[in-house]
């Protein structure tokens, strides 16, 4: 093969992998379209025209986080939600009974400052002598306002063994600054007590992991007291994991099913309950903070018959929520399936309507909170 055939061959050869190439970037382009659709090119068409022809400064990741923050607004749903790589991580350790703070509980719907609903027993806001119902001004000298507010809620997490100084606004109104070094706090979630009359108390503050155990040694520890009846107090609790909630209702009830989800493919789950369960009268409290998994244990424990439920109507919220991590380990959390009672019924937009109607007045809802109102 003299040089001129050589030259042609290798030309042939290099056509044939440029004619490749050309075919694979079309091919990757309509899959592309079919897989993102129009919509999601033009998000990366908007993001590499910032990328390459704007002129300012900016900043990537808050550029990223803005947009995934946005996309999960725009879905509409109270429940859904995006959550930087920092915030996913303290959701997991949440979700798992333990946390890095000072170990309170806040009202997220006020925004003029930090309310606190809750403050743990032995954690470093209890030690330092701050209650429930006082309120956060200030976190680390940053004021709290409603521009400010989520900021200074994620001040207050930090790192393990990290000074805070807050400032503090008692009930009546007096302002002081309050020195903190943040815990990691394992959360009691299920305590226990006996009443007079041998009536059991079981208060359930999250249905986080671990709550179902919590509870089952708590049921073994009143019936060996010789518990005659159960009162449940789900008040103030904002639901938590499936499973969990499961676990618990389990613990009360027959076998039978207990729980039904279908998700945004119209696929059914059921979780059922085996014939193991305690059979003591059961009264279950419930007001308008009883959330997600608490207010369907409520429903479902009044559905069945085996309770009698107690308290003022619930929020009615029908959807449970996965938490999904991105490639840039942030994540969002949004709903992904609905969920019912055995019956079909929905608590969506309707709420549970207690068997007994007994609301606290605004001094005793503020007495419940601070653990101050008498168990009578």
């Amino acid at each position: 093969m003299d040089k001129k055939e050589r030259r042609n061959r290798i030309l042939d050869i290099l056509g044939v992998f440029a004619g490749g190439a050309l075919v694979g970037m079309i091919w990757m382009l309509v899959m592309a379209v079919i897989i993102i659709g129009q919509d999601g090119l033009s998000l990366l068409q908007a993001k590499d025209a910032i990328e390459h022809r704007f002129v300012g400064e900016y900043d990537r990741e808050a550029q990223m986080d803005a947009m995934l923050e946005a996309m999960v607004d725009s879905l509409g749903d109270e429940w859904s939600y995006y959550m930087t790589e920092e915030e996913f991580q303290a959701s997991r350790t949440r979700s798992q009974g333990r946390y890095v703070g000072i170990g309170i509980t806040i009202n997220r719907e006020q925004k003029d400052g930090i309310h606190i609903d809750s403050v743990s027993s032995d954690g470093p806001a209890q030690a330092a002598g701050v209650q429930a119902g006082e309120i956060i001004r200030s976190v680390a000298g940053e004021s709290v306002t409603p521009e400010t507010w989520q900021a200074c809620v994620e001040a207050i997490k930090g790192e393990e063994g990290d000074s805070l100084t807050l400032e503090v606004q008692g009930e009546d109104g007096s302002l002081r600054q309050v020195e903190l070094v943040r815990e990691s706090i394992q959360s009691r979630l299920v305590s226990t007590q006996m009443l007079p009359d041998q009536i059991g108390l079981i208060s359930i503050t999250r249905f986080s992991q671990g709550a179902s155990e919590q509870l089952r040694q708590g049921l073994e520890e009143l019936t060996q007291a010789g518990a005659q009846g159960l009162i449940l107090d789900l008040r103030y609790n904002p639901g938590g994991q499936v499973d969990e909630m499961a676990a618990v209702l389990d613990q009360f009830l027959p076998e039978g099913p207990i729980f039904i989800s279908r998700d945004a493919k119209g696929r059914e789950k059921v979780k059922n309950a085996d014939a193991d369960c305690i059979q003591l009268p059961l009264v279950v409290l419930v007001n308008r903070e009883s959330y997600s998994a608490a207010e369907f244990t409520a429903a479902m424990l009044q559905e069945s018959g085996r309770a009698t439920v107690v308290g003022v109507q619930t929020y009615g919220k029908g959807y449970a929520q996965q938490s999904l991590k991105l490639l840039n380990d942030s994540a969002i959390h949004i709903s992904t399936s609905c969920y019912y009672l055995p019956s079909g019924r929905s608590l969506a937009g309707t709420g549970l309507t207690p068997d007994v109607v007994r609301p606290l007045s605004q001094e005793d809802e503020k007495r419940l909170l601070i653990g101050a109102l008498p168990q009578e």
